[in-house]
């Protein structure tokens, strides 16, 4: 009779007393689980917040240095160079 599947009428009192009882628990341990995950989301978002610090100068040029590693060196800019000669083509 799988047509009464969803139907609690047609079963004996003690089946649907286990039932509840297991509903319950399982209710009360997604409470539980879900007060957890709130706890974890805020620690985590006060960690995040806090590791967005910016890199310092020094960690910059290290990573600079770091990715640059094995390329030609590039000669500077000449001194007077100036944004004029970027956009030397446009008026």
């Amino acid at each position: 009779m799988h047509f009464m599947v969803g139907f609690a009428g047609g079963m004996p009192a003690s089946v649907r007393s286990a039932r509840a009882r297991h509903l319950a628990r399982l209710q009360g341990e997604r409470r539980k689980l879900s007060a957890r995950l709130a706890k974890l989301n805020k620690e985590i978002e006060g960690l995040s917040a806090k590791t967005k610090i910016a890199p310092s100068v020094e960690d910059l040029d290290h990573w600079i240095d770091e990715i640059s590693e094995g390329l030609d060196d590039l000669s500077p800019l000449p001194a007077d160079f100036a944004r004029d000669d970027l956009y030397a083509d446009h008026d």
